[in-house]
This record gives structure tokens, C-alpha cells and sequence, in this order.
């Protein structure tokens, strides 16, 4: 079963994936989690749930769990398994704290907006193209059966005839749009990689120096440990 990496969610389930998404369980079990067990993390691999306001930022939970996290501590928390230990630290300095390390990664959402609303808008022109280009291999061959229901006949319809060579330039046209769209995807793709790899880079460089803070906040004693 795959966990997933990290994922912000924004109001209550409109999320954000910056990893992938696990397996779902039910919100139910995941309520039942927030006595014992709790949250479910691979082995004893360390884990956060960082939730101030109306947005979290999550590193190897379940979503229903960050559900059943902020039900049981409404509010801002930083939730914390690490060694195999869970705490709760409600400090509004460390979470702050936390909450600005990833400001980084948050300044790069209108830059990816934009990348994936050019994306989208190529995606339909290339279905309308698509969609032409359909209607004209149709029309080809209702022309072919139709020469071919007068293949008796020693003169070929005039409009028949006349008809194919437009339809063919229209397809040749069609057809070269679609290569233009193909290059324009690869280059998207391309510029989505950088991107990619440009927020990786800031969510790993934010990572290592919120597991700094929280151990920070651990010495000093400002976590609650959960039983």
C-alpha cells in the first residue's frame, strides 16, 4: 500500500496534491484513529500534520486522518509522530514558524495556475481539432460510397467530384494545427518538469527546517504527547 508524500489542503477536502494520494480509507475509520492508533504512517516512519487556519500542509498521512486531526484539536495545531512518538504542539510561534517555511512553495501556485490553465486551454483546442478532423474522415467516406454507388456511370458527379479536394485541403490544414499543438505540449510538459522540479527543491529545503523547529519545540517542551 502507497502513502502518500504530501499533500495542502484548502478549505475542508478541496486538495491540492503535491505528491500522490494513498489508498482511501473511510472517514469513519478515521475518526475511530484518534484514540490508540490514531493515524496511520508506514512503520515508524516520522510524520506532521501542520493546520492553521483553513489550510494544512501534510507529510505521510491519510487525508481522513487529517480530518479526524483537526476535528479532535479544532483550531491550529502541528501534529507530530516522531521516533515512533505522536505529539500535539499548540504553540502559535512554532506554528507560525512552520507555516512560513513553506511560503516559498505557496509563492509558485499562481506561476503553476497559469501553467495548467494553458494547459487546459490546449487540451480543448486540440479535442475541437480532433473532433474536425473526425467529421471530415466521415464526409470522405460517405463521398467514397457514394462514387462508389455510381461506379456504372461514365460521368462522376460534378459535386462529388468537386467536394474531395476541399475536404482533403481542410484535413492537410487540420492535420498541421495538430502537430503545431503537439510541439506546444511538449513544451508545457517540459516547463511543468521545471516547475516540478523547482518546488521539489523548495518542499525539501521547507521540510528539513520544520523537522529542525519541531524538534526545537520538543526540547523545549511545548509538545502535548498524544497516548
Amino acid at each position: 500500500m502507497n502513502f502518500p508524500r504530501r499533500f495542502a489542503i484548502r478549505g475542508c477536502l478541496d486538495v491540492l496534491f503535491l505528491g500522490c494520494l494513498c489508498a482511501p480509507v473511510s472517514a469513519a475509520a478515521g475518526r475511530d484513529q484518534t484514540r490508540g492508533a490514531r493515524v496511520q504512517v508506514r512503520g515508524d516512519r516520522d510524520a506532521y500534520v501542520l493546520s492553521r487556519g483553513h489550510g494544512s500542509m501534510v507529510g505521510d498521512v491519510y487525508l481522513e486522518d487529517i480530518e479526524a486531526l483537526r476535528n479532535e484539536w479544532p483550531g491550529d495545531f502541528l501534529w507530530v509522530r516522531r521516533a515512533g512518538r505522536e505529539f500535539v504542539i499548540r504553540d502559535a510561534r512554532t506554528i507560525e514558524g512552520g507555516q512560513r517555511l513553506f511560503e516559498p512553495m505557496r509563492a509558485l501556485e499562481p506561476e503553476q495556475q497559469a501553467l495548467g490553465g494553458r494547459q487546459e486551454r490546449l487540451e480543448s483546442e486540440d479535442n475541437a481539432l480532433d473532433q474536425q478532423e473526425e467529421q471530415i474522415e466521415a464526409e470522405l467516406e460517405a463521398l467514397d460510397r457514394n462514387e462508389d454507388d455510381d461506379e456504372d456511370e461514365n460521368v462522376r458527379p460534378v459535386a462529388v467530384s468537386s467536394a474531395r479536394p476541399a475536404l482533403e485541403k481542410r484535413k492537410r490544414e487540420i492535420g498541421e494545427k495538430l502537430r503545431f499543438l503537439e510541439s506546444r505540449e511538449r513544451e508545457l510538459d517540459a516547463a511543468e518538469s521545471a516547475l516540478d522540479r523547482r518546488s521539489d527543491a523548495l518542499e525539501e529545503k521547507a521540510e528539513a527546517a520544520l523537522w529542525r523547529l519541531i524538534d526545537q519545540a520538543l526540547k523545549k517542551g511545548l509538545g502535548r504527547p498524544v497516548d
